[in-house]
């Protein structure tokens, strides 16, 4: 089975897109700095497995969000089986007290966090719907 994973440069992403792959799927990691050689991208394409496709994808970019669609519909081995799963892990967290945040900074959260995983999960649902996922 095939899985999507958001967010893989660094903590719960990046340890799924691993923990997955232990498990035999197939994991389509997208990396927010895989094309800028991240620490977490290249970790996961020095795995030198078939079955681990880094990917990069910024979740606010429709242009990216579109290229990991086609890369996606490219590698599937079986690509009308489609993709079994779909985690939006990118996020980001913001902290303080509201008076002190910036308006931007609200706003880049929600086109991070809120936007971003709609993009996504409307982008990849053809192929989620077609796996039954």
């Amino acid at each position: 089975k095939a899985v999507l994973i958001t967010g893989c440069d660094k903590g719960f992403g990046h340890a799924l897109a691993k923990l997955l792959h232990s498990k035999g799927f197939t994991v389509f990691a997208g990396c927010l700095q895989a094309d800028e050689n991240g620490d977490g991208a290249r970790e996961l394409k020095n795995m030198k497995s078939d079955r681990m496709q880094v990917l990069q994808m910024d979740v606010c970019s429709d242009r990216e969000v579109a290229q990991a669609v086609d890369f996606v519909k490219r590698t599937l081995k079986e690509p009308e089986e489609g993709l079994w799963g779909l985690v939006n892990n990118a996020g980001i967290s913001t902290f303080g007290e509201v008076e002190f945040a910036s308006l931007d900074n609200y706003k880049n959260v929600a086109e991070i966090n809120l936007w971003g995983t709609v993009r996504v999960t409307k982008a990849f649902l053809p192929l989620i719907r077609r796996a039954k996922g």
